[in-house]
């Protein structure tokens, strides 16, 4: 125990500490930060004590007290947090274009093959009608595409349904063309997904803008009926501007998804969201 000016306790054992608060304020603590119940009538105690003598009662203070640990204890003591010193700085680049990665799921109406271009995909993506049954623009700017998914369904009577997608090359590359056959035995209901990525060097591996919107990405055969679900990253528009697609029906400010294949051909219309042609 430590005494200090005329044999008043400082401090009452070696796990509690005296806390300043400001410079005429203390309070006492424990060894968790945890203020005593008696703090106050200890405080009123201990001002006039401090402050009519500091250098006696730092001498006579318990040796465990170290300022190091009052500094860690204060601010958690006032329920402050100290902010940490960066130094010179300057604030680091943001992205403020909106992004976004989104599944969008179609459904073909024939199995007829259909070539996807960039514009077919920002169109599939959502449009908004801004001229009454004549022209809605895109949502979107600029895409990437991850996958493309197709649950071809079941053959009937084990016949084979089959399913391909088809990527088209960047500028300096070639990439071989892609095919899967997937055999159905009689009687099977359920197939397994065929899942297609684009390969490297291939164009829609690549993020590609609205100002290259007739560039073919893929193209892709599918049976009538089947899944098909197309993984993409979008940018919204912002400094590249939507693009105008012509539609024969929308409404002024309405949002619509249009066919995978472009609302021209509309054999790949999404499977559950609003569309239109």
């Amino acid at each position: 125990m430590a005494t200090g000016v005329e044999g008043s306790n400082v401090l009452d054992s070696k796990s509690k500490y005296l806390v300043p608060i400001n410079d005429d304020h203390y309070i006492i603590v424990d060894e968790k930060g945890e203020v005593l119940p008696n703090s106050k009538s200890a405080v009123k105690k201990q001002v006039s004590l401090i402050h009519s003598s500091p250098a006696l009662v730092d001498s006579k203070l318990d040796s465990n007290l170290a300022i190091p640990s009052l500094k860690r204890m204060a601010p958690r003591m006032l329920g402050k947090r100290r902010g940490r010193d960066l130094g010179v700085s300057i604030p680091p680049r943001l992205l403020t274009t909106l992004g976004h990665v989104k599944t969008f799921r179609f459904s073909p109406q024939n199995s007829s093959s259909r070539a996807i271009t960039v514009a077919d995909v920002l169109g599939a993506a959502g449009v908004i009608g801004t001229v009454v049954n004549t022209t809605a623009v895109t949502l979107h700017s600029s895409v990437k595409i991850h996958r493309v998914t197709v649950w071809p369904g079941a053959g009937g009577s084990g016949a084979q349904s089959t399913a391909s997608v088809s990527w088209a090359a960047g500028e300096s590359s070639q990439v071989p063309d892609e095919a899967y056959d997937d055999s159905i035995p009689q009687g099977t209901t359920v197939t397994n997904a065929l899942a297609f990525t684009p390969p490297k060097g291939s164009l829609a591996q690549l993020w590609i803008t609205s100002a290259d919107s007739a560039a073919v990405l893929f193209n892709i055969s599918a049976p009538a009926g089947a899944i098909v679900d197309v993984q993409l990253s979008l940018r919204v528009c912002d400094t590249i501007q939507p693009l105008a697609v012509s539609v024969a029906t929308a409404a002024l400010g309405h949002i619509y998804y249009l066919s995978l294949d472009g609302p021209s051909g509309n054999v790949y219309p999404p499977t559950s969201l609003p569309t239109t042609h």
